[in-house]
Order: C-alpha cells, then sequence, then structure tokens
C-alpha cells in the first residue's frame, strides 16, 4: 500500500472538523486503510504509524499533524513518556465521540 499521498488528501479532505465513520468511505483507500488502522489499534505512536506505513519518521509526523489540526486525532501518553493518538470519530446520531463510548 502507498501511503505517500496521504498528508496531500487529508489536508485537502473537505471535512468540518468531525469525522464519522462514513467519512471513511469517501477517503482513498490508503487513506482509509490508514484510519481504520487507527481505529483498530485504539492508540498509535508516530513510530508504529511509521512501521505500519513505511514512510520517514517526517512524514508520519505531518499526517499527524494535519489529523490533529482537524481534530481528528486527541493526544495522550503513551508508554516511556512517547506521545500517543486516538482517533476521535463523532457519531452521526450524537453529539458524542466514539471515543468517549471505548
Amino acid at each position: 500500500m502507498d501511503f505517500s499521498r496521504v498528508a496531500d488528501e487529508l489536508r485537502d479532505y473537505p471535512a468540518d472538523g468531525r469525522l464519522q465513520l462514513m467519512d471513511l468511505m469517501a477517503l482513498t483507500e490508503s487513506s482509509r486503510v490508514l484510519l481504520t488502522w487507527i481505529v483498530r489499534q485504539g492508540r498509535i505512536t508516530a513510530r508504529s504509524c511509521q512501521r505500519f506505513t513505511k514512510l520517514p519518521l517526517p512524514a508520519v509526523g505531518e499526517i499527524i499533524r494535519i489529523l490533529l489540526e482537524r481534530g481528528f486525532l486527541v493526544e495522550g501518553s503513551g508508554e516511556e513518556g512517547e506521545q500517543s493518538y486516538q482517533l476521535r470519530i463523532v457519531s452521526r446520531t450524537r453529539a458524542a465521540t466514539l471515543l468517549d463510548d471505548w
């Protein structure tokens, strides 16, 4: 899977700061695979994302930065003080995020 264009797609994605599960269907396969992987992992780090995508760490950092700016990711703390992230998906049926349900 080629994840090299994911940052460009996510930067240009016309979302309103909320990501719903149905929004994943509108993304290209590589972006959809990456975001679905993040959901399945629960929490990720830049290094785990780098291992999954095989992109250089700066490219992974750019994807994470975009997802944070758009409000699609929330920050947490991982093991050994490493920054971790979770995907913030908004439920279509209520204002709470699915993250609150986990």
